[in-house]
């Protein structure tokens, strides 16, 4: 989906808001502070990382895995730290991923988060 806005009011609203026009991996991008503040703004953030930059996949073992790919850095960390809000373990999954492994942790994951790629687990 592409959105243009022609109104110099949204577009400084959003800014006010955290966000940032332009390329998310050229710009380094993180999460908004305020949506650390509440659990009620770390689920719906989490859902949308996920489905936008994440994938949900089940391994040959049988076990599914969370995994979360961007190639900016606060982006990453700020993953790790939303679902350490909602005590689900993350680790590595190489320079530009975390995932989620633990098959409790995934699970807790999908039942709190509920994100779209988890459809069929």
């Amino acid at each position: 989906m592409f959105i243009r806005l022609y109104s110099k009011e949204v577009v400084n609203s959003l800014k006010k808001a955290g966000l940032r026009s332009g390329d998310k991996t050229e710009n380094q991008v993180s999460v908004p502070p305020w949506i650390f503040e509440q659990e009620e703004f770390v689920v719906p953030c989490l859902r949308g990382l996920v489905d936008t930059d994440g994938s949900i996949y089940e391994r040959k073992s049988g076990d599914i895995v969370v995994n979360f790919k961007n190639k900016s850095k606060p982006l990453l960390k700020d993953f790790k730290q939303l679902c350490s809000i909602l005590n689900i373990e993350t680790s590595s999954a190489g320079e530009d991923a975390v995932q989620i492994a633990s098959q409790e942790d995934v699970q807790k994951f999908i039942s709190r988060v509920e994100p779209l790629k988890a459809r069929g687990f």
